[in-house]
């Protein structure tokens, strides 16, 4: 059990406390398939479990010692999206930790602005609609769930695709086993209904999943974990160690493209 649990107490007929794994491979996955389920404690259960295992990584270290491979999604964990018809063991999956300088409500406020361009590292530009839920709402807690659209161009090393993603932020609070309040979270979770295929036709992005993590840490900063099962079409030669790397840069380099954009925003 992890050091954070949620102080649910069966009472009265209430149903017993969900259980989530703690292996990072099942923990992945079980946030990705429950991202959407309508019992909260379904997720904060699971978002416990991953912020103590990040609590175990050197986040400020070398990029290598707070990377990981996980195993890919099986089918029952994207069950209720629509996406692509290939089968998802075509993916790379990466995933990897970081920090952010910056506290969880400037992170909300960055999730809830139109234009994301700043923010996203290889974007040429990024623009985002909101399909479900009302930014100011999601601003002040008063509604846990933001839905997006996101049209965007992407273009990096390997390759240069415009695409639309789908892309959903939640709240989930963290409590302590007696029920106080410990910390917030978000947690997000994208697609591609679609496979995009670059202008030329010789590269594409045929499927995309992704888990985002935001965790208040203790000293009002955030903690950031990113897992991305994706697969891509490339012209050029590279291996998957390749595109693993370029993978891991472009998360890492979103986080930090994430502070900087913060930064203009909030001296706006």
């Amino acid at each position: 059990m992890p050091r954070l649990l949620i102080a649910l107490l069966v009472l009265c007929g209430c149903a017993p406390l969900p259980e989530a794994p703690t292996e990072l491979n099942d923990l992945s996955r079980y946030l990705y398939r429950e991202h959407a389920n309508e019992d909260p404690r379904v997720m904060q259960v699971g978002a416990a479990n991953l912020f103590d295992f990040l609590e175990t990584l050197p986040l400020d270290g070398e990029r290598a010692d707070r990377s990981f491979e996980p195993e890919n999604l099986h089918e029952e964990d994207v069950a209720d999206i629509t996406r692509p018809d290939r089968p998802l063991d075509g993916c790379l999956p990466v995933a990897i930790g970081g920090l952010s300088r910056h506290g969880i409500d400037d992170h909300a406020l960055l999730m809830t602005q139109p234009d994301q361009t700043e923010a996203e590292a290889s974007a040429t530009f990024y623009d985002r609609s909101f399909v479900d839920g009302d930014p100011a709402c999601f601003l002040d807690r008063t509604c846990d769930l933001l839905r997006t659209s996101n049209h965007a161009e992407r273009q990096n090393a390997l390759l240069k695709v415009e695409f639309v993603l789908l892309k959903d932020f939640r709240w989930v609070e963290i409590v302590d086993g007696e029920g106080e309040h410990v910390r917030w979270s978000i947690i997000s979770r994208s697609w591609f209904e679609q496979e995009w295929h670059g202008e030329e036709g010789n590269n594409a992005l045929l499927q995309s999943y992704a888990s985002d993590f935001w965790f208040e840490a203790d000293d009002g900063t955030v903690w950031r974990y990113q897992t991305l099962w994706s697969e891509s079409q490339i012209s050029l030669d590279v291996t998957d160690d390749a595109v693993r790397a370029t993978l891991r840069l472009s998360i890492d380099g979103s986080f930090g493209r994430a502070d900087d954009a913060i930064d203009d925003l909030l001296a706006q």
